[in-house]
């Protein structure tokens, strides 16, 4: 039985079976450890970045088992931030961080998102988005938004 498992083995490699360089394919194989790959960022989503009463705020990540953080100061989110389970509103203007942890990866990189709560009937505002819109979306500059 064995000679015939390495002619089959000799045949599927298309080469000579011997001990030796069978006991060199079936080695066993290493995979890298998981704490050293990071988790891709959350995914963030905001009704819109200019609010007059609230902006609805939902993340969440990609990797089953894992979960996001966020801080609402501008701070660096860490495992013991508050956690995001539900639709957020955010009443204020306020520079939100979010971070995808799991107990198995590195944290995900940071996503910032800055909130902006503007009065009833703006005339004229001056708006920094970050990041940048697509230069396809330049517009002229003078625009106004319409918030109603």
């Amino acid at each position: 039985m064995r000679s015939a498992i390495m002619i089959w083995i000799s045949l599927w490699m298309g080469c000579t079976a011997t001990q030796s360089n069978i006991s060199d394919v079936l080695r066993p194989v290493e995979y890298a450890s998981t704490t050293h790959i990071a988790l891709s960022k959350p995914i963030v989503s905001v009704d819109s970045i200019l609010f007059r009463v609230s902006a609805r705020i939902v993340a969440m990540s990609s990797v089953l088992g894992s979960y996001v953080s966020y801080t609402l100061d501008g701070s660096v989110p860490d495992e013991h931030s508050n956690r995001i389970s539900e639709a957020l509103l955010v009443d204020r203007s306020s520079v939100l961080k979010f971070r995808s942890f799991h107990p198995d990866y590195m944290p995900s990189d940071i996503v910032e998102i800055q909130l902006t709560k503007v009065q009833d009937r703006v005339s004229i505002t001056s708006v920094n988005v970050v990041p940048a819109p697509d230069a396809k979306y330049a517009g002229s500059g003078t625009s106004l938004i319409d918030l109603k």
